[in-house]
């Protein structure tokens, strides 16, 4: 489709002023919504490394400390390959408990639910699992949330989920990094399975600043699992949909960028959350700039 081009300078205008605001922006039909400021990041989509080589494989099972078990349980990881997608936004944080329940409050005040998936559960409300108030902090990420929750709320704010490559190469970097920080396990650069990082279960997303990707996501391996975009087929031979980054419950092997993991696309529990992506306009910063975004609001 061929796009006219702009031909009224006041139109001109008001888009620089857009751009030089630092791409806050708002639905005109939905401006009576409070929306809270998200933080992302732009991630170069060229050269992202996804996967694992076999010889990368054969090390880290023989690893006792990554618990990487036989070879066998890294072959949906191989082979190591490099390809290209387009440049992208990403939340620095997973989405908190608190910017959710604003998603909540909208959905109930209008019963609107033209951000759903299709094939969502019919009567599905979007309320997280009850879990207790140790997983709802405002600054938690949010948990007891389906993959249908995450996909409404992404799309609400004006994005969608990662997919699997998108989301591994914000966590890997340009190198394609083992783990967010580098290719050496230390579990004092996030939220894993022992309590001697100062969290008995979940932590606040915006802390573990040393363990942040290349390009300044937090907590890409750790705190929770991250729900994407891609279908997966489960052992059962049913469809599920891909989980990343291991979570507070789990080991190194596990947190790894490479490591695949998927569950059915209504399982909820409390160590499952996300984080969403945005297209790239042409003028946005160089890739790692941080910038202010009210998401598509």
């Amino acid at each position: 489709m061929t796009m006219r081009p702009i031909r009224s300078p006041g139109l001109i205008v008001a888009a620089i002023l857009l751009t030089a605001a630092g791409f806050a922006w708002q639905r005109m039909e939905e401006d009576i919504r409070p929306v809270p400021e998200s933080e992302t990041v732009v991630v170069s989509g060229r050269d992202s490394v996804l996967g694992t080589s076999r010889e990368e494989a054969e090390y880290l099972v023989a690893q006792t400390s990554q618990r990487g078990g036989s070879l066998r349980s890294f072959l949906d990881e191989m082979p190591k390959r490099t390809l290209g997608i387009p440049t992208f936004r990403i939340d620095r944080y997973e989405v908190t408990a608190g910017q959710y329940r604003e998603f909540l409050r909208w959905i109930r005040r209008t019963g609107d639910h033209r951000y759903c998936h299709p094939d969502e559960p019919v009567g599905k409300d979007h309320a997280p699992a009850p879990l207790g108030d140790r997983f709802s902090g405002d600054d938690f990420p949010v948990v007891g949330v389906d993959w249908f929750d995450a996909y409404a709320y992404a799309a609400w704010a004006g994005g969608r989920l990662p997919t699997e490559l998108e989301w591994e190469k914000a966590a890997r970097g340009p190198a394609g990094l083992r783990y967010p920080w580098g290719d050496e396990w230390n579990w004092r650069n996030g939220n894993f399975y022992s309590d001697a990082d100062g969290f008995y279960q979940l932590a606040p997303v915006h802390t573990f600043h040393w363990g942040q990707s290349p390009y300044g996501c937090y907590h890409m391996a750790g705190n929770v699992w991250e729900w994407c975009l891609d279908a997966y087929v489960l052992p059962d031979g049913t469809l599920g949909r891909v989980v990343k980054g291991g979570s507070w419950a789990d080991h190194a092997n596990l947190s790894r960028c490479a490591n695949r993991n998927a569950a059915p696309p209504q399982f909820r529990n409390s160590a499952i959350g996300f984080r969403c992506v945005w297209a790239v306009l042409p003028s946005l910063p160089a890739a790692g700039d941080r910038i202010s975004l009210k998401p598509g609001r």
